[in-house]
């Protein structure tokens, strides 16, 4: 330990051999604070006062201001020295904690690092728990919308049978019936549509897979909305610059493009731009993106959007199935799907499949594994 001895005023006297040695600055007239970082003078002039009060002072981890040796760090005891009655001095004991201090540093380090790790891995845990959470939902409402789907059809066929009855009975049907007739029909094809969707969103497996062009898919399916989009001022953009096909069910690739195409002319009312691309990643996959400008979509509802039976819709026209449908078809299909979108400045959903050699590599990686 390095002891010192100092006068009332705390200037350094005297030091014993070890002092001397590592702090040979002492062979001049120091004040004790001279000794520390300016952090810990004010704490140095404030224990030299108490100790000439008479009372004894300590201090953790002081840090020396110019040390000679490894020590870097000290803990100090100051006490008073007396003569009589009288306080003549200060006695101060220096302890070196360099070592332990350093090791407290990279505790703290490691401290720190083991705690962005935790909370690194209660993010990635989360994810994975909301998409079980998803996967338990898409189950449970796939079976339900089994269930509700063939229940409807029954009625719905009844219905569909006695309106044929009914227009074969009916002779001489003036204008009004015949209206009416057509709106029960349109209702009837409404309804057995939102079933087929039903069933649709329930299928728990893709068949038949097969080597798809998906700029092929995209082509056929534009045709069979050309017109409506073209009523409804909706100009499409197509970059389709993806040429790999694709290891997909081609038919539920189908349903997910009329579905994000009647969503982006459902968000576009007043007319708008479709952008559609196709491109081949770097990572064995096929990239498309449909980006409209419509209404987007608000920030509180984007992590809702895919939740079955989830609409924003307030006209009656949807009972929100139509991205859950999109999602589990993407899923059975062994590829992703993602949304950005800003409130008034339109929506980009992206949807990522395998490539078909990167299926074949898979697949050939997969027999080779056994």
């Amino acid at each position: 330990d390095i002891v010192l001895f100092l006068n009332r005023e705390g200037t350094i006297e005297t030091a014993n051999r070890r002092g001397s040695v590592m702090l040979p600055e002492l062979n001049r007239i120091l004040q004790l604070e001279q000794l520390f970082e300016p952090a810990f003078s004010g704490t140095i002039q404030s224990s030299i006062k108490r100790v000439l009060e008479g009372k004894e002072i300590s201090g953790a981890n002081w840090q020396l201001k110019n040390p000679k040796t490894a020590t870097k760090f000290v803990d100090a005891k100051l006490f008073p020295l007396h003569l009589g009655d009288q306080i003549s001095g200060i006695g101060c004991i220096l302890k070196d904690t360099t070592q332990r201090e350093q090791a407290f540093q990279v505790f703290e380090q490691k401290t720190q690092a083991l705690q962005q790790e935790v909370e690194d891995t209660t993010a990635k845990l989360i994810q994975v728990q909301q998409k079980l959470a998803m996967s338990e939902k898409m189950a449970a409402m796939g079976q339900l919308a089994a269930g509700v789907a063939h229940e409807l059809r029954n009625p719905l066929n009844v219905v569909s049978t006695s309106i044929y009855f009914i227009q074969r009975v009916l002779k001489d049907k003036d204008e009004q019936i015949e209206h009416h007739i057509r709106m029960i029909r349109q209702e009837i094809q409404r309804a057995q549509t939102i079933i087929n969707n039903l069933l649709e969103f329930s299928r728990k497996s893709a068949q038949d897979r097969a080597e798809t062009d998906i700029n092929a898919i995209i082509e056929q399916t534009l045709a069979l909305v050309q017109r409506e989009l073209t009523i409804k001022e909706i100009i499409i953009n197509k970059n389709l610059g993806a040429t790999e096909k694709c290891h997909v069910n081609p038919d539920e690739m189908k349903q997910v493009f009329l579905n994000l195409i009647l969503n982006a002319k459902d968000a576009m009312p007043n007319g708008g731009i479709l952008n559609i691309q196709t491109q081949s990643t770097n990572d064995g996959h096929i990239k498309i993106s449909f980006t409209d400008t419509g209404h987007g979509i608000p920030d509180g509802l984007k992590d809702k959007i895919f939740d079955p039976f989830f609409t924003a819709r307030r006209d009656g026209q949807g009972v929100g199935i139509g991205l859950s449908i999109v999602h589990s078809a993407i899923a059975r299909n062994k590829g992703t799907i993602s949304v950005d979108s800003k409130e008034n400045e339109g929506t980009t959903f992206v949807i990522k499949l395998p490539a078909m050699n990167a299926f074949e590599f898979k697949a050939f990686d997969d027999l080779e594994n056994g």
